[in-house]
């Protein structure tokens, strides 16, 4: 009876053993196409390629052209790619002028991911002061933001905005990447679009975390 008992546990242990070491042979990449923020995009073709080498090169490797249902919701399961180290891209449709929608997803892994034809949000900028004074400025300084023109004098506590910011979500994992918006009051920077020259020609940058999408985030622009 002792050795019946001895033989099931045993038994149990190797299948326990075996089944723990059982290797992960498929792996799937599922989520939602959105036109924008909320507007989802129903029936349409998404071709999952992986490059054939390590350069830029879009032209083939298609894995499977899949469709997502009514409600944009896709998903792909495959089987183990041998060329692990490769990245895979998703493209909107399957001929030869297909947009790509997302690269750099890493392959022989389960994701989830939310794809965006064009993805936007709406950014407000406050101005505050590190002095008592309520503004250093005339209504003949210009404040920049991002190269967008605002005229003075600016008072603390006074907004700024909406400001359309695209957000780059074509690379797998950006949606969360800190952004920089530059700002500057008098003389924009003409050589280099994205950055203002500040009042006495120095520019300043804000870092933040894009906002998730459709909602409206909030920068503190500090004057002094």
């Amino acid at each position: 009876m002792k050795s019946s008992i001895f033989f099931l546990v045993f038994a149990l242990g190797l299948i326990s053993i075996f089944s723990s070491c059982k290797k992960k042979t498929k792996y799937t990449i599922s989520g939602t196409l959105y036109q924008d923020c909320g507007q989802t995009i129903g029936a349409t073709s998404i071709d999952v390629r992986q490059r054939s080498t390590a350069y830029v090169d879009y032209s083939g490797g298609s894995l499977k052209v899949i469709k997502t249902d009514k409600n944009g919701n896709f998903s792909y399961t495959y089987k183990q790619l041998d060329n692990g180290s490769t990245d895979i891209s998703l493209f909107d449709g399957d001929g030869d002028n297909a947009n790509l929608i997302m690269e750099g997803i890493p392959a022989n892994m389960d994701v989830q991911l939310n794809l965006y034809r064009y993805k936007n949000v709406s950014l407000t900028y406050t101005i505050d002061y590190t002095t008592t004074q309520d503004s250093l400025y005339t209504r003949f300084d210009t404040l920049y933001i991002g190269g967008k023109p605002f005229a003075g004098p600016f008072r603390k506590g006074q907004t700024f905005g909406p400001i359309s910011e695209s957000q780059d979500v074509n690379f797998y994992g950006y949606e969360t990447k800190d952004y920089t918006t530059c700002w500057g009051v008098t003389l924009p920077d003409f050589w280099l679009s994205t950055q203002s020259l500040g009042h006495y020609k120095e520019y300043h940058v804000i870092h933040y975390n894009m906002p998730s999408c459709g909602s409206v985030g909030n920068q503190v622009i500090m004057l002094k």
